[in-house]
């Protein structure tokens, strides 16, 4: 498809047609990448994507003995004594 920019202030636009965007599931945000070829525009992953699986597969598949002991020293409280508000 060939488009021509639309001026927007001293800036150009472009206008990504409704059915574009609701093929391609685009919402408000997208990332702008600047390549040798063009410009890729694509829609913006959230900032947590990908972590709920993440989890869901940890809680499935336990954590080893190394990762339970790292999680337990990571939230471990000994420098509440040490602290002094």
């Amino acid at each position: 498809m060939s488009k021509n920019f639309s001026n927007l202030g001293n800036s150009k636009a472009v206008i990504v047609p409704a059915t574009m965007r609701k093929n391609l599931s685009f919402g408000d945000s997208y990332e702008l990448i600047e390549r040798p070829d063009g410009i890729l525009i694509r829609p913006a992953k959230p900032i947590r994507a990908g972590w709920l699986e993440a989890a869901q597969t940890l809680k499935a598949e336990g954590m080893t003995e190394e990762e339970k002991m790292w999680a337990n020293d990571g939230n471990n409280n000994d420098l509440e004594d040490e602290w002094e508000w």
